[in-house]
């Protein structure tokens, strides 16, 4: 589990590792911001969290050094997005303890989550994250008619991988369609463009109608009798 010792070993090296490409790109000084115990306690406190809500958290970071990158991707994100209170924390805990799947969250998912509702999914009309991702699942079969899709649901698994969701069965599809699921309502939310859905399976391949289809008959037949006939 997560202690408050390991918590303020890394964060000030995630903290001053984002501080300083932040400063670099501006060609700025960097004078560094002051570790508080506050910044151990909440990263704690989510760690220990997602190891108690996720039994796969173990698969999800097996080794310790697995983990410590973790903790250090999650504090960086923490401090891009300013998640700074335990108000959005528990936000981001409650939606921990309703999630059916045993793998943790990816940071941008547990951020989402830290979002008022107004910045869900559903808010905007979107299907949640879990309706997402068993429909990309079915969008997976290559006998779906795609022209039938949510566009932005098929822009997440086509970004996830068509064949990975079709063929995975352990779950290991659901971490990275959750964070291309997030993506494609932040380009939807942007006015960005999703993935085109293809065109219905008759425009694919135009039916003939049934006049045709017996001209095209009759008219084999007669190519059949000139050519015995020519024997």
């Amino acid at each position: 589990m997560v202690t408050m010792k390991s918590a303020q070993r890394f964060i000030p090296a995630a903290v001053n590792e984002l501080q300083n490409h932040s400063h670099a790109q501006q060609g700025q000084p960097h004078h560094g911001r002051e570790f508080s115990e506050q910044d151990a306690e909440i990263i704690n406190n989510v760690f220990s969290a997602l190891q108690g809500s996720f039994p796969a958290w173990k698969q999800a970071w097996p080794k310790k050094q697995n983990l410590d990158d973790a903790r250090r991707e999650w504090t960086k994100a923490f401090i891009e997005h300013e998640i700074t209170s335990m108000k959005q924390i528990q936000n981001g805990l409650r939606q921990c303890r309703q999630h059916p799947s045993s793998w943790p969250p990816s940071p941008g998912v547990f951020l989402m989550w830290c979002k008022p509702v107004a910045d869900t999914p559903e808010s905007l009309g979107l299907p949640s994250v879990d309706k997402a991702y068993l429909l990309a699942c079915e969008y997976a079969y290559p006998a779906f008619d795609h022209s039938r899709c949510i566009q932005v649901i098929y822009h997440a698994a086509c970004e996830t991988g068509l064949g990975f969701l079709r063929t995975d069965t352990q779950g290991k599809a659901r971490q990275p369609f959750e964070r291309h699921y997030q993506d494609a309502i932040q380009i939807l939310a942007n006015g960005g463009e999703l993935r085109k859905l293809p065109p219905a399976p008759d425009r694919l391949l135009p039916r003939r109608t049934s006049s045709e289809s017996r001209a095209a008959g009759q008219a084999f037949l007669a190519s059949l009798k000139r050519k015995v006939g020519a024997a």
